[in-house]
């Protein structure tokens, strides 16, 4: 192992990805230590989620405390939309009968923490896809395949969604970047509800 990595902190470890250049340093543990000290706190926190939870369900170990459980839903929420926008995240997490999943327990957190502003730009975006899904959906019969003056409607309705969901992006990347403050703020003040494990 390379001398630079060897005198790393015991309460992290690298993480390489092949064909990218950059060194992740993931905490082992989040400690009180870390809470206080770290500059990033909400980048630390969503690189130990990442790690830790389930790769098929998404949800954290049951042993994680409640603020780190909290946080997932965020995590989960900020990834998808950094990696598909808003329109690509909420097309993932919409079901077949039309309900959104997830979502709700993501804008319940942020709303907890004080993200009041991206709470209101998902608000926005979220009636904008309802509104979308009401109109989109023809309901065909089991089997049946949309028609060609349906599908042309949607593509149509979709293209509309879109210009109306680019100025929310923008908006949420804005927003964004004062989420890391805000979490910070948060976990800072209640750090027990964060530690993990619980001898860390």
């Amino acid at each position: 192992m390379r001398d630079d990595l060897r005198s790393l902190p015991d309460s992290w470890y690298p993480c390489f990805h092949v064909h990218v250049c950059i060194l992740y340093m993931i905490p082992k543990a989040i400690t009180a230590e870390l809470i206080r000290n770290s500059p990033d706190v909400f980048r630390d926190l969503s690189l130990y989620l990442s790690e830790h939870r389930s790769r098929i369900t998404g949800q954290p170990p049951a042993d994680f405390p409640a603020g780190l459980k909290q946080l997932c839903a965020v995590v989960q929420l900020d990834t998808g939309i950094n990696t598909s926008g808003l329109w690509g995240y909420l097309s993932d997490v919409t079901n077949d009968d039309g309900s959104i999943s997830e979502i709700g327990e993501a804008i319940g957190v942020l709303a907890e923490i004080g993200a009041t502003e991206i709470v209101s730009i998902l608000d926005e975006a979220l009636e904008l896809w309802r509104d979308f899904l009401a109109v989109s959906r023809p309901d065909p019969t089991p089997g049946q395949k949309l028609s060609y003056d349906d599908f042309h409607r949607i593509r149509r309705l979709r293209e509309s969604l879109d210009h109306q969901m680019d100025p929310l992006d923008n908006e949420y990347f804005h927003a964004r970047s004062k989420l890391a403050n805000v979490v910070a703020n948060y976990v800072r003040n209640r750090p027990n509800e964060f530690i993990h494990p619980a001898h860390a």
